[in-house]
């Protein structure tokens, strides 16, 4: 009895691990929950009901957007999308970097981890890197999971802009409960 109990609670520890990472939710919980548990200061535009965007920080990197995400009034996804505004190809890849770093030194060595290159051969100098980033020829992802949650690291360009971004996602799809139907 008492072994079932402990197994019981590391599986409902271990369902929380990641999820809680990225804010104050956990998986299903609905806005209402998010808005009366999160203290960072709330810069979603008005008239958004599909997600709510926070300011934050991730380890010593300022000027991050937190981002929860709904889908049929309950909780998705969470999504940490870093600021590339003036910052160099090399300067984000460092971030990227920086940001690997305190995942790995969180949660152990990621279950994959993918160099992209849109192009062959992949250069030997990685000094020359940040030239590829910026010409959408090179992709970094890394990712991890959990027994509840995928955390997927990404940095790639896009229409001229170098994105970086961490997302959270419910390993099992959550539903929402008041939709739950007998019928």
């Amino acid at each position: 009895m008492i072994s079932r109990f402990i197994a019981c609670t590391a599986l409902f520890i271990s369902t929380g691990v990641f999820s809680a990472d990225f804010g104050v939710g956990n998986w299903g919980d609905d806005r209402d929950a998010i808005l009366s548990e999160e203290t960072r200061i709330n810069i979603t535009p008005i008239g958004q009901y599909d997600y709510l965007v926070y300011s934050t920080s991730f380890g010593n990197l300022d000027q991050i957007k937190l981002v929860y995400r709904f889908q049929e009034e309950i909780l998705t996804k969470g999504v940490f999308i870093f600021n590339s505004d003036s910052m160099t190809a090399n300067a984000m890849l460092n971030q990227y970097n920086v940001v690997k770093d305190l995942l790995i030194q969180k949660y152990g060595p990621p279950t994959e981890d993918h160099i992209i290159w849109s192009t062959l051969p992949e250069p030997e100098d990685k000094s020359v890197w940040s030239n590829y980033l910026s010409n959408n020829q090179l992709i970094l992802q890394s990712e991890w999971q959990s027994s509840s949650t995928i955390l997927f690291h990404q940095l790639s360009e896009y229409n001229g802009t170098i994105q970086h971004q961490l997302v959270y996602k419910p390993l099992i799809q959550v539903q929402n409960s008041k939709s739950d139907s007998l019928f």
